[in-house]
């Protein structure tokens, strides 16, 4: 089974632990998951320098940037910056969440996969994260039957068998 390291960087704990819970989900007994959330942008280059994520799920404008300025746009300018450099010297996937329409253009330019608005939907979040974790095709192992079930098929053989 597959190690998958997923960095979650955002400053919206709640938004981080919801799509933390969703990668557990994807990921059961598909792959081992190791899931680090942050709310600094610059462990995302920290971390990608020593080659520790899988996986960079990011909310671009509402992270702490090292300069410590909060104003919308310069957030998000850091964030694209720090995407585009780290996709020239590596392939690892980024996904993208609460994004607002006008700037989702940018955020794919600058190398993200996916990209979901400030409000997106959990089974499409899990629709992506399959795509771009390349996860093995989930295994359906039939239901045993419970006692019930058995007693009822028994007594459908006694009825053909007359």
């Amino acid at each position: 089974m597959q190690t998958l390291r997923v960095l979650l960087v955002s400053s919206d704990r709640s938004a981080a632990r919801r799509i933390e819970g969703l990668v557990l989900d994807v990921c059961f007994e598909r792959a081992e998951v190791q899931c680090q959330c942050s709310p600094n942008l610059v462990d995302i280059e920290k971390l990608t320098r020593v080659g520790w994520p899988s996986l960079v799920i990011l909310c671009p404008d509402n992270v702490v940037i090292p300069s410590g300025q909060r104003g919308f746009r310069q957030v998000m300018a850091e964030s694209l910056q720090l995407i585009g450099n780290i996709r020239k010297q590596t392939l690892m996937p980024f996904i993208a969440f609460g994004v607002s329409e006008r700037d989702a253009t940018r955020v794919l330019e600058a190398g993200v996969e996916a990209v979901f608005g400030p409000f997106w939907d959990g089974d499409l979040f899990k629709n992506e994260l399959e795509r771009v974790l390349r996860l093995p095709a989930r295994v359906e192992q039939p239901a045993e039957p419970n006692r019930w079930q058995l007693f009822s098929n028994f007594l459908k053989g006694l009825s053909l068998a007359r």
